[in-house]
């Protein structure tokens, strides 16, 4: 495990430095209401969410319901065209938890995740901030991680879907 905790830490470093290096790119964040840009959602959930350990919603109707109660956010790039997309659900007094975190595939790796999760995080002031995320996820855990997320727990199935997750928790008090 203390090797494991090494490995992160390194890599976490390396991420930092990289984005000092690189320049980040300038997005854009609206609130949406979900029910009238459900399929837009779809879509880019679909298209984000392409690697072998993902699991995206099987329609629109489980998504709508998934993120009953939720709210939600579009990332624009300049030219208005959305890239990303999150939505949080407040569980309790002083709990959020952040339900969807996506980038589309052609702007990853340009600190557009980056930019969504100090989004998150300024939204959820004063508040304990939940994540889910793959292992598999190297590049989502390391920015939770990165940004000061500890793992909580390990759930072998959590989804029924046959894959791990991890559940991460910021005290953002």
């Amino acid at each position: 495990m203390d090797l494991l905790w090494l490995t992160c830490a390194l890599i976490c470093f390396l991420e930092i430095v990289s984005t000092i290096i690189t320049s980040v790119m300038k997005v854009q964040f609206k609130k949406i209401e979900i029910a009238p840009n459900i399929d837009l959602l779809y879509k880019m959930e679909l298209e984000a969410f392409c690697r072998p350990f993902d699991s995206p919603s099987v329609n629109t109707d489980e998504l709508k319901l998934y993120l009953e109660d939720a709210f939600a956010y579009l990332g624009y790039d300049k030219k208005g065209k959305p890239i990303s997309f999150f939505a949080y659900h407040r569980q309790e007094k002083g709990k959020i938890h952040l339900k969807l975190f996506g980038v589309l595939p052609a702007f990853q790796g340009k600190g557009v995740g980056k930019k969504m999760l100090e989004k998150i995080i300024a939204l959820s002031k004063g508040n304990l901030l939940t994540a889910r995320t793959n292992p598999k996820n190297v590049k989502a855990l390391l920015l939770y991680l990165g940004y000061g997320f500890n793992i909580d727990r390990w759930f072998d199935d959590f989804w029924g879907d046959g894959e791990p997750r991890l559940l991460l928790k910021l005290n953002n008090k």
